[in-house]
């Protein structure tokens, strides 16, 4: 049976220690609020990650009284967020629950089963679903929707995926509560904007549960069309935008023309950074420089490990050798380099993974962050682990309650038993705090702090301190962008 929503209210819950919990903007809230806002339905966005308690959400809800709930669902978390969702159902037995995001595109039926309090499901890509749930059309003609019907839980199967992206207005987060992200008091200067600029994934990784929750379908958006989203950015006031993508070189000759229009707009004062973590095989010195000469300045490369063995292991694509060479490019460069390496892959032994200790230090990055492997559902790695019966802890257990970057493995394999990756995992922690003090030192000798001043205050073991004003205090980041701004107004090194 149809019915229409005319009053919509987004939620993105609360996923307590982790990194979630810090705000940041949601491209996909982003898109589905504006696709709502452009069919005419009434939409807000509250973002629990802000500080929102769940007696706060229901306090909005009665001001705001909506037909409609929405919630975004990472599958950490989901059984808090299956009881917030009963209660919801509890307080407004007269509004639908709708949830979208990576937790039901990967769970599926099982989420509506698992929740009774759900009545729709939006699986992948939600702007044309959910507009189509609003406007009234009968739900079993909708595809990519779960439905209940005749007491069971049905799916009307994928929805084929949006091919035409520049046909999707930029998301102008209306909905959503600005001024509060991502610093206390931070002006526009400093927040980051996120920047979706493809969708979909057509490697093989065997851990990714990416392509369940977006698809192996790459689709682009043209470098014209990414680059008016830039422009418009900037004329909001806005410099620090932020590509959210997976595979955002995938496609060189789009990102050569994007930096073309950049450069020929004459931008001053923008700065771009790839944090969701690049493959380092997909960069030349050649397209390097050109991004850097762009306003890039901050890369992420997801190398997963230092080890040819493990890296075929895991079907990444690519040799260390090759990938090793991107990351000395973008140092040498003066990118701003963070690297991810994985524990715990199949076949890895302890040899395998100082490699990728070893390559954590062997160029002056940013930052490194080595994760814990879990297997998520519908992967190769889950189905691998599962018919070995190397589970540590059940599925909807671990799901619930453990993220990777926690000392916490949820399997193990003969190559490396439990205790092994709980010691190896303390000491890429420590590899960790190394980078960071030197990058902290490096950051202090640039801003003007003599070399053995910066040293000292590094070796006083205040970085995580410095670092959390940094991040967090629109003071502190003020004066850091003045230097910032100073510094890009000097002449231009010549990079060879």
């Amino acid at each position: 049976m149809s019915r229409t929503f005319k009053r919509v209210l987004l939620i993105n819950p609360a996923y307590q220690a982790s990194h979630y919990r810090t705000p940041s903007l949601l491209s996909g809230l982003g898109y589905v609020s504006e696709a709502l806002s452009q069919a005419g339905i009434e939409c807000r966005v509250v973002d629990m990650a802000l500080g929102y308690s769940e007696s706060d959400l229901k306090r909005i809800a009665r001001e705001y009284s909506p037909d409609l709930f929405g919630f975004f669902l990472m599958t950490y978390r989901y059984r808090d967020h299956y009881r917030l969702m009963s209660e919801i159902r509890q307080k407004f037995p007269e509004a639908a629950i709708v949830v979208g995001g990576p937790h039901v595109s990967t769970m599926r039926q099982e989420v509506l089963k698992a929740c009774a309090a759900v009545d729709y499901g939006v699986v992948r890509e939600g702007e044309e679903t959910l507009v189509e749930l609003c406007t009234g059309k009968e739900p079993a003609m909708i595809p990519g929707l779960l439905r209940r019907a005749d007491s069971e839980v049905r799916y009307n199967g994928d929805r084929p995926p949006i091919q035409d992206l520049d046909g999707l207005p930029f998301p102008n987060f209306a909905a959503f509560e600005l001024e509060r992200y991502p610093y206390p008091g931070a002006s526009k200067e400093i927040t980051a904007m996120p920047i979706v600029t493809s969708r979909g994934c057509p490697y093989s990784c065997i851990y990714c549960p990416v392509k369940a929750a977006i698809g192996r379908r790459v689709r682009f958006r043209t470098p014209e069309n990414i680059f008016r989203e830039i422009q418009t950015r900037y004329e909001q006031g806005y410099r620090s935008l932020w590509i959210a993508d997976d595979n955002f070189t995938i496609n060189r000759e789009r990102v050569v023309r994007l930096c073309e229009l950049i450069r020929s707009a004459q931008l001053p004062g923008l700065r771009l950074g790839c944090g969701n973590g690049i493959r380092a095989d997909l960069v030349d010195r050649g397209l390097l420089k050109l991004m850097r000469a762009t306003g890039f300045w901050y890369l992420a490369f997801g190398i997963e490990s230092g080890s040819n063995k493990v890296l075929k292991n895991l079907h990444k694509g690519y040799r260390i050798e090759d990938a090793e060479r991107g990351v000395r490019d973008a140092c040498e460069l003066g990118f701003e380099v963070v690297l991810f390496f994985l524990l715990g892959s199949p076949g890895e032994a302890e040899e395998d993974f100082r490699q990728s200790l070893a390559l954590a230090e062997r160029y002056p990055v940013a930052d490194v962050r080595f994760y814990n492997l879990m297997p998520f559902p519908e992967t190769e790695l889950f189905k691998w682990v599962e018919d070995h019966g190397y589970f540590l802890r059940q599925p909807e257990d671990y799901l619930n309650d453990t993220i990777s970057w926690q000392n916490r493995p949820v399997f193990q394999t003969p190559e490396m038993p439990a205790p092994v990756r709980l010691r190896l995992f303390a000491e890429g922690e420590r590899v960790r705090q190394r980078v960071r003090r030197q990058r902290l030192v490096r950051r202090l000798v640039r801003l003007g702090l003599p070399q053995f001043l910066g040293r000292l205050v590094a070796a006083v073991a205040m970085v995580e301190l410095i670092e959390r004003l940094w991040r967090d205090t629109g003071l502190v980041n003020g004066w850091v962008m003045a230097l910032v701004r100073w510094k890009d107004n000097r002449p231009k090194r010549t990079f060879h």
